[in-house]
């Protein structure tokens, strides 16, 4: 039986996140502040000079600059920012409590469909997003209201409107009751629906037309486009963020807008379309600087996750000993085995890891009767070889393979020409451009330093990816493995090729055909979505184990993709490989 693992966290996972992303928001919003109040000046400006809240218009974000650190003092720039941070924990505790619940209901794959994915996506964003707002609303109205209160419509300075964050709720619900403290809210749900919207249906059109070649896998180019995308949907949407904040402002006076369309239809006829636009620039330079502070804390979280969790690892007393494989071509299956082989001896022998961390006056001892084999994707298959060829004094303790292929090379995965979409739903590759790299005459050439080097979005570039996609694109994986050109193409003809299909010198190099009673207690971890190597792969291999009466555990992640464990929430998974390790080690 497989344990099906959803990706939900403990009260403890979410209480760390929960706090390390408050403490992430408080940097960004706090950094950002200036500009955001600068911002709102800008946007809400003739609502204030309707109101004698404000002199004279501002003549741009110099200009509201200059005039409000002169007015209010450099401190104010900063005001309203309190409740900008405090509308952080409670809005992200229901995002939590909302995300999975909409989820079920709207949520879809990109395998059902790109309209029912792109629709699901909308609806369940919108759907949460109005269903927190709804508790957060006030808040935003709150820092709206400070921000934009100005203390420069009087000679000298006027005196402020508010008080501070409680005056506000105070004499909002005095003068226009609770209707007073959600003015604005359905443009503030459409604007979350549009601009949701605008973003996936835009970003997701163009990701596959302009990050292609050269571009394809770069971090910077990824980026730029997301920026991009981000400020495009933001100038879509940011006219119903004008009217929804022109209307926040009529809380308290005499004359209110009669909804969102008589905000608007009022706006442009007696402002001009520009002035919903009003503050947009700011706004862009309000997004930089977030996304530059909360750039910069992602990496800073990294190292300190890191940290922790290599800490764990050594304070349980643990090392980790990782090869470099040659996993491009013209190696074959046959020279990375002998690579498994060589740093397995390496580690074990009397002259080996030991004697090497006694001449670096480390004085760490290694005990060679607790050793482990473990590795990540085509790690995974290097475990399982290792397990099987290497002759030890000491048994392994067990195999740790995450999302690992080599459960069933002969499967059409491996052995067809794709001819659609297959690998993370990215396009299929063009055949032209690399076709050296597929001779069937010759080995394929490393893609090192050509243009054609590959990494996926989120994890550390290889470009060892781009040719296992490739391969697997064209059906000739086995080719690669075996260095026999031509094999894959033999066993594609048959209906269900086997192991006494494959010529016997290359069954070294399929787990299948050396699989015994005496393999170790064997962990595996499988993404039920992984289009890179498809979850059955670790399911046969389980079910083989069981055959021998050997032990074996798969937890399988619920709509994880292939390198789930390099993204957020999935600590609880690895919490209990840790612990399966733990019980094996100790």
């Amino acid at each position: 039986m497989a344990e099906v693992i959803k990706r939900t966290k403990t009260p403890k996972d979410f209480a760390i996140d929960f706090m390390m992303g408050g403490v992430s928001a408080a940097v960004a919003k706090t950094s950002a502040a200036p500009i955001e109040r600068i911002k709102l000046l800008i946007q809400n400006q003739d609502e204030m000079i309707k109101q004698g809240r404000l002199a004279s218009p501002y003549k741009g974000v110099v200009d509201c600059f200059r005039r409000t650190y002169a007015d209010e003092g450099m401190v104010s720039l900063w005001r309203g920012n309190t409740a900008n941070v405090i509308r952080y924990f409670p809005t992200q505790a229901l995002n939590f409590a909302f995300k999975d619940y909409f989820k079920s209901l709207f949520g879809f794959r990109k395998q059902d469909g790109y309209w029912k994915w792109f629709g699901g996506n909308v609806a369940s964003g919108g759907a949460a997003g109005a269903s927190s707002l709804l508790f957060v609303y006030s808040l935003d109205y709150a820092r709206t209201r400070l921000a934009n209160d100005a203390k420069s419509a009087k000679k000298g300075g006027g005196d402020r409107q508010f008080n501070g964050l409680v005056d506000v709720y105070r004499k909002t619900l005095a003068s226009d009751g609770i209707a007073g403290l959600y003015r604005g809210f359905v443009p503030s749900v459409v604007g979350i629906i549009v601009y949701r919207g605008l973003y996936f249906g835009v970003y997701d059109s163009l990701k596959p037309v302009v990050l292609v070649g050269a571009l394809q896998g770069s971090f910077f180019a990824s980026f730029l486009l997301g920026w991009g995308v981000t400020i495009g949907a933001g100038l879509a949407s940011y006219p119903l963020d004008t009217i929804r904040r022109r209307m926040m402002m009529t809380s308290g006076s005499a004359v209110h807008y009669k909804s969102m369309f008589d905000a608007g239809s009022q706006i442009i006829a007696k402002e001009g379309t520009k002035s919903l636009f009003k503050g947009a620039g700011a706004n862009i330079l309000r997004g930089v600087a977030g996304a530059g502070v909360l750039s910069l804390y992602d990496k800073l979280q990294q190292v300190m996750f890191g940290k922790v969790y290599s800490d764990k690892l050594l304070n349980a007393g643990w090392a980790f000993v990782s090869g470099d494989y040659k996993l491009l071509p013209p190696s074959t299956g046959h020279e990375i085995l002998q690579d498994v082989l060589d740093l397995v001896a390496w580690v074990t022998s009397p002259g080996g890891l030991n004697t090497s961390l006694h001449q670096a006056n480390d004085k760490r001892v290694i005990d060679m009767n607790r050793i482990v084999v473990a590795g990540t994707s085509a790690g995974g298959y290097l475990a399982y070889l290792a397990a099987i060829h290497t002759r030890l004094e000491y048994p392994l303790r067990g195999v740790l393979s995450m999302y690992g292929m080599g459960g069933n090379l002969l499967t059409p995965h491996y052995l067809r020409r794709k001819i659609q979409p297959f690998f993370r739903g990215r396009p299929l590759l063009d055949p032209a451009q690399f076709e050296d790299f597929l001779s069937t005459a010759h080995p394929p050439p490393p893609t090192n330093g050509s243009t054609l080097e590959y990494g996926p979005d989120g994890i550390p570039s290889s470009p060892r990816m781009f040719i296992t996609r490739a391969l697997l694109q064209e059906g000739k994986f086995l080719d690669y493995l075996t260095g026999e050109h031509g094999l894959s193409g033999t066993l594609r003809v048959l209906d269900q090729p086997t192991i006494s299909d494959v010529p016997q010198e290359h069954w070294n190099l399929f787990p299948e055909a050396g699989l015994s009673s005496g393999f170790p207690p064997t962990c595996l971890v499988h993404g039920t979505e992984d289009s890179a190597v498809l979850i059955s792969e670790s399911r046969a291999l389980r079910d083989r184990l069981h055959n021998l009466g050997v032990l074996c555990q798969l937890f399988e992640v619920e709509g994880a993709e292939h390198s789930f464990d390099y993204q957020d929430g999935h600590e609880a998974v690895l919490e209990q490989v840790f612990q399966v390790l733990q019980g094996w080690l100790e």
